[in-house]
């Protein structure tokens, strides 16, 4: 079991939209999400976003990376693998950095082969965060939201 990776999600919209230029306009976001944050971050791309792998502290990296145009959402973020313990320690670390009365969890699965489904998932760690913490569910107007998106072999985690 390896240790959760911080990174940087970036989510972008119109790029997606661009059909057979569409590897070109994610090779220019890259580049210019490496001109706006300063740094050289290695990055992945991935369907509909982007992991950036900052050297400094990820929430400078992902205040930066929501400016830029075509990028929808940046947020600081955690990478694991996909195993549920690693998950679950990995999503209650994240949540419990900041005070909270309610939260809700919202999964996604970007590999639709994985035996579970997407509220399954959101279920499960929803359980894991209340028994652990005690706040309660809110769907409607969490004070916390932890996203989950599951990948073939990872998972990455963030809150709003």
């Amino acid at each position: 079991m390896t240790s959760p990776r911080p990174c940087v999600l970036v989510h972008y919209d119109e790029i997606a939209l661009k059909g057979g230029n569409r590897p070109w306009f994610e090779r220019m976001l890259e580049r210019n999400l490496r001109d706006r944050t300063g740094e050289d971050p290695q990055s992945r791309r991935l369907p509909g976003l982007i992991l950036l792998y900052p050297d400094g502290p990820a929430a400078k990296t992902a205040a930066c990376a929501s400016r830029l145009p075509g990028v929808s959402s940046a947020s600081p973020a955690v990478e694991t693998e996909l195993d549920w313990k690693s998950v679950e320690e990995a999503a209650l670390a994240l949540i419990r950095q900041v005070p909270f009365g309610s939260f809700a969890v919202r999964a996604s699965r970007q590999d639709k082969n994985l035996p579970f489904q997407s509220r399954e998932a959101a279920a499960r760690l929803g359980g894991v965060i209340q028994q652990a913490t005690g706040a309660r569910v809110d769907l409607e107007r969490p004070e916390r939201t932890l996203h989950a998106e599951f990948l073939s072999r990872q998972v990455l985690l963030y809150c709003d």
